[in-house]
């Protein structure tokens, strides 16, 4: 199966649901994404959530690991909606639709935090869903704002800023 059949039937699998949440997905080549290592400056210089969660911290993967990594693959859903509740999870469950349907290195990054607990237990506890654990955009050097003007997208939704995940495809 090809990974535009791939989005093609999940998208259409799934079409109601992106519908009423307002979630849209374009499939762009891994060239479409401008990484930055400059993207760590915002993580740990401007951003509320550094040394809060297990994905932003001194401990976990930054750019310097993660770019060469990503770039790695060819293709890149890029999802964006203006609620992060919804787009999350949407990237999870694509990401996972994808491993089950032969592209076993798919990955989620998402821009906006997991979303599955109400607050992060880091540093006391551990992660409470590490399956649902993946790397933040600015920490894995995506540079969101770039990669959406490349697309010709709008930061600025009619609901508010949207926030983008990617699902990253061999």
């Amino acid at each position: 199966m090809t990974i535009e059949r791939l989005l093609d039937d999940l998208l259409h699998g799934a079409r109601a649901h992106l519908e009423c949440t307002g979630v849209e997905a374009w499939l762009v080549p891994v060239e479409a994404v401008a990484f930055d290592e400059r993207t760590i400056l915002k993580c740990r210089y401007s951003c509320p959530a550094w040394g809060r969660r297990w994905t932003c911290n001194d401990r976990a993967w930054g750019p310097r690991e993660l770019i060469p990594l990503l770039r790695r693959y060819r293709r890149v859903v890029v999802l964006t909606g203006v609620d992060g509740r919804e787009l999350f999870p949407a990237a999870l469950a694509l990401e996972r639709a994808a491993f089950a349907r032969g592209f076993y290195w798919a990955l989620a990054v998402a821009v906006t935090p997991c979303y599955t607990c109400s607050e992060c237990g880091y540093p006391a506890a551990g992660c409470r869903h590490v399956l649902d654990l993946r790397p933040e955009s600015a920490m894995a050097g995506i540079d969101t704002f770039k990669t959406l003007e490349g697309l010709g997208v709008e930061r600025m939704g009619s609901e508010g800023y949207l926030r983008v995940s990617f699902v990253f495809l061999d």
